[in-house]
């Protein structure tokens, strides 16, 4: 079956064969594929570390929080945040997913408002949103009674950072 609209004049679709893509496969094809490092990849080795199992650390949330620490975002938490701003995250739910799936409870307006009273945020015409994470800041912490605290990197770890 050929589709007529101009944007699909060079896609063909196989309606006659109800097998899906891994039985049109031939006999002499692996199911596996051989990588530069001479490993072999088999289609569930990347299962482990693909899934959000506990034993893979989640790069939005601080590893380790205080007692006091309601909600806890990384610097990658908070980029990711901002870039959740977009309306088509917001429109088509990726961000209310997003937002329920690493701080459940937590809106995306709180999480932004408590981001923006802690000073954390700068601004960044390059970035779609117009702001972006101040490059002194590691981690931001909303405590139970709803204050901010935010940690800083070292000079250390700046110049580490920079290399």
């Amino acid at each position: 079956m050929r589709l007529q609209h101009p944007w699909f004049r060079f896609v063909t679709v196989h309606s006659e064969d109800p097998r899906g893509p891994a039985q049109r496969r031939s006999a002499n094809q692996p199911a596996c594929k051989e990588l530069r490092n001479g490993k072999v990849a088999t289609p569930g080795a990347m299962e482990a570390t693909m899934s959000n199992s506990p034993t893979t650390p989640n790069p939005h949330i601080p590893a380790s929080l205080p007692a006091d620490v309601h909600y806890g975002f990384t610097r990658y938490g908070l980029e990711q945040m901002i870039h959740h701003i977009h309306p088509i995250p917001l429109g088509r739910g990726f961000t209310a997913a997003f937002m329920s799936k690493n701080w459940p409870g937590l809106s995306l307006s709180d999480g932004m408002n408590a981001a923006k009273s802690a000073g954390v945020l700068k601004r960044n015409r390059q970035h779609f949103a117009g702001v972006g994470v101040r490059v002194v800041v590691k981690e931001l912490h909303i405590l139970h009674d709803g204050s901010t605290r935010v940690v800083k990197f070292t000079r250390r770890e700046l110049s580490e950072r920079a290399d």
